[in-house]
């Protein structure tokens, strides 16, 4: 299977681009969710959870213990992973 590159394009509302950011490669469909508020949760079926502002400035990377496909924000700050053909969730906070 071939690996395409991950980028992330933000856009103001205006439709005026804001940043991009290369996130890595990927293999499977990608998931992106927000807290509603500031920040971007991404996953894509590797062993890393990118967080990103709205903005594109503050960019974090958390390591996982399995690859992810599946993303849900949570409240109090955490997020909850799920990995494809598992019945195991990994909620960890933020």
């Amino acid at each position: 299977q071939y690996a395409h590159m991950l980028q992330l394009n933000l856009f103001d509302w205006g439709l005026k681009q804001k940043a991009w950011l290369n996130l890595g490669t990927c293999v499977q469909p990608v998931e992106i969710r927000t807290d509603g508020g500031n920040l971007f949760f991404v996953v894509s079926g590797k062993t890393s959870l990118h967080i990103i502002s709205s903005d594109g400035e503050k960019k974090r990377r958390m390591q996982l213990k399995n690859s992810s496909h599946c993303l849900a924000v949570l409240n109090n700050r955490r997020v909850a992973l799920a990995s494809q053909g598992s019945q195991e969730i990994e909620v960890i906070p933020y």
